[in-house]
Protein backbone atom coordinates (compact mmCIF):
# COMPACT_ATOMS: atom_id res chain seq x y z
CA UNK A 1 0.00 0.00 0.00
CA UNK A 2 0.96 3.56 -0.85
CA UNK A 3 1.48 6.56 1.99
CA UNK A 4 -1.57 8.19 2.86
CA UNK A 5 -0.48 11.47 0.73
CA UNK A 6 -0.14 9.71 -2.41
CA UNK A 7 -2.68 9.93 -4.99
CA UNK A 8 -5.42 7.02 -5.23
CA UNK A 9 -3.84 3.90 -7.05
CA UNK A 10 -6.90 2.25 -8.68
CA UNK A 11 -10.66 3.39 -8.81
CA UNK A 12 -12.12 6.73 -8.76
CA UNK A 13 -9.35 9.15 -8.40
CA UNK A 14 -6.86 6.59 -10.24
CA UNK A 15 -4.32 9.15 -12.31
CA UNK A 16 -4.55 8.45 -16.17
CA UNK A 17 -0.91 9.01 -16.85
CA UNK A 18 -0.40 6.56 -14.42
CA UNK A 19 1.82 3.79 -15.87
CA UNK A 20 -0.55 1.49 -13.95
CA UNK A 21 -3.74 2.92 -14.76
CA UNK A 22 -6.38 0.99 -16.72
CA UNK A 23 -8.03 1.97 -20.11
CA UNK A 24 -11.30 2.65 -18.27
CA UNK A 25 -9.48 6.12 -16.36
CA UNK A 26 -7.51 6.29 -19.91
CA UNK A 27 -10.76 6.91 -21.93
CA UNK A 28 -12.46 9.18 -19.64
CA UNK A 29 -9.74 11.31 -19.35
CA UNK A 30 -9.43 11.31 -22.96
CA UNK A 31 -13.10 11.16 -23.27
CA UNK A 32 -13.77 14.19 -21.00
CA UNK A 33 -10.77 16.56 -22.96
CA UNK A 34 -12.66 15.79 -26.77
CA UNK A 35 -9.15 13.81 -27.30
CA UNK A 36 -9.99 10.59 -29.32
CA UNK A 37 -9.63 7.18 -27.77
CA UNK A 38 -6.62 5.16 -27.93
CA UNK A 39 -7.82 1.40 -28.36
CA UNK A 40 -4.36 -0.24 -28.83
CA UNK A 41 -4.43 -2.90 -31.60
CA UNK A 42 -7.60 -3.71 -33.83
CA UNK A 43 -10.19 -3.21 -31.00
CA UNK A 44 -11.18 -6.90 -30.88
CA UNK A 45 -9.45 -7.51 -27.77
CA UNK A 46 -11.60 -7.92 -24.99
CA UNK A 47 -11.32 -7.56 -21.08
CA UNK A 48 -12.91 -8.91 -17.99
CA UNK A 49 -13.42 -5.58 -16.05
CA UNK A 50 -14.28 -5.37 -12.87
CA UNK A 51 -15.39 -2.41 -10.44
CA UNK A 52 -13.11 -1.84 -7.60
CA UNK A 53 -15.55 -1.60 -4.76
CA UNK A 54 -16.94 -5.22 -5.53
CA UNK A 55 -13.30 -6.19 -5.95
CA UNK A 56 -12.68 -4.80 -2.16
CA UNK A 57 -16.78 -6.29 -1.37
CA UNK A 58 -15.75 -9.89 -2.07
CA UNK A 59 -12.27 -10.22 -0.38
CA UNK A 60 -13.86 -8.67 2.78
CA UNK A 61 -17.25 -11.15 2.25
CA UNK A 62 -14.63 -13.75 2.36
CA UNK A 63 -12.69 -12.63 5.15
CA UNK A 64 -14.84 -12.73 7.60
CA UNK A 65 -17.40 -16.03 6.58
CA UNK A 66 -15.30 -19.11 8.06
CA UNK A 67 -16.14 -21.61 5.54
CA UNK A 68 -14.23 -19.12 2.91
CA UNK A 69 -11.05 -19.69 5.29
CA UNK A 70 -8.10 -20.49 3.03
CA UNK A 71 -9.59 -21.34 0.13
CA UNK A 72 -8.71 -19.53 -3.46
CA UNK A 73 -11.60 -17.23 -5.08
CA UNK A 74 -11.26 -15.78 -8.37
CA UNK A 75 -13.11 -12.39 -8.18
CA UNK A 76 -14.23 -11.04 -11.34
CA UNK A 77 -17.90 -10.59 -13.99
CA UNK A 78 -16.85 -13.84 -15.95
CA UNK A 79 -18.11 -11.31 -19.01
CA UNK A 80 -16.09 -10.69 -21.65
CA UNK A 81 -15.92 -6.73 -22.64
CA UNK A 82 -14.96 -5.80 -26.22
CA UNK A 83 -12.40 -2.35 -25.79
CA UNK A 84 -14.47 -0.98 -28.59
CA UNK A 85 -17.53 -1.55 -26.64
CA UNK A 86 -16.19 0.06 -23.90
CA UNK A 87 -14.68 3.19 -25.75
CA UNK A 88 -18.37 3.56 -27.34
CA UNK A 89 -20.26 3.28 -24.13
CA UNK A 90 -17.43 6.10 -22.60
CA UNK A 91 -18.14 8.26 -25.14
CA UNK A 92 -21.86 7.79 -24.67
CA UNK A 93 -21.53 8.69 -20.92
CA UNK A 94 -19.80 12.06 -21.71
CA UNK A 95 -22.60 13.10 -24.13
CA UNK A 96 -21.82 11.65 -27.48
CA UNK A 97 -19.70 9.11 -29.76
CA UNK A 98 -15.71 9.88 -29.82
CA UNK A 99 -13.26 8.73 -31.93
CA UNK A 100 -11.17 6.01 -31.74
CA UNK A 101 -7.33 5.87 -32.94
CA UNK A 102 -5.90 2.21 -33.04
CA UNK A 103 -2.63 2.12 -31.79
CA UNK A 104 -0.05 -0.72 -31.61
CA UNK A 105 -0.48 -3.41 -29.09
CA UNK A 106 1.73 -2.82 -25.81
CA UNK A 107 3.95 -6.30 -24.62
CA UNK A 108 1.43 -6.53 -21.66
CA UNK A 109 -1.84 -7.55 -24.35
CA UNK A 110 -0.39 -11.15 -25.69
CA UNK A 111 -3.78 -12.55 -24.08
CA UNK A 112 -6.67 -11.84 -26.57
CA UNK A 113 -9.33 -12.86 -24.51
CA UNK A 114 -8.64 -13.04 -21.22
CA UNK A 115 -11.82 -13.40 -18.65
CA UNK A 116 -12.10 -14.74 -15.33
CA UNK A 117 -13.58 -18.34 -14.54
CA UNK A 118 -15.73 -17.97 -11.26
CA UNK A 119 -16.96 -21.18 -10.68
Amino acid sequence: MGQPDEPARRGPGHLPDDAYCGVVNRFFAAAIAGEPLLVNGDGGRTRDFTYVDDAVDATLLAAVNPPAQGEVFNVGTAARSPTTELAAAIGRAVGGAMEMLHGDLRLIDNIRRPVVNIE
